[in-house]
């Protein structure tokens, strides 16, 4: 288990994608946005997988109210967004997700496919 010792209020969300597909870059646009646009303090790191175009990209996302010291990747993610769907049978994706919190796959998947794909 993991001790959880961020700010009240702090949320943390996590997205993986296909490096080159902008997902890191959207997310450092999204970062700065948050940070410079809202009272709310935010931190952000990002994996890249040794292949760089082409390979896994994991983006770590915090923000909050209060000054955020977390010098960790994210281990209780209140938001989990895949962007490819294939790394859904790759990867366990909701590892990281805290209970009753939010899992988003970009999918061609119908909504009759879903619960078999997952």
């Amino acid at each position: 288990d993991w001790l959880d010792v961020l700010p009240e209020g702090t949320k943390e969300c996590m997205f993986y994608g296909l490096g080159s597909d902008g997902t890191v870059g959207a997310n450092k646009s999204a970062v700065k946005l948050i940070g410079l646009g809202t009272d709310l303090y935010t931190q952000a790191y990002f994996e890249y997988d040794a292949k760089k175009s082409g390979g896994v990209t994991i983006s770590h996302l915090r923000f909050g109210p209060e000054p955020i010291h977390a010098p960790y990747n994210i281990r209780t993610a209140d938001y989990v967004a895949v962007h490819k769907e294939s790394y859904v049978q790759k990867y366990d994706m909701t590892k990281y997700l805290k209970e009753g919190g939010v899992f988003v796959v970009n999918c061609t998947w119908s909504q009759e496919e879903v619960p078999s794909k997952l």
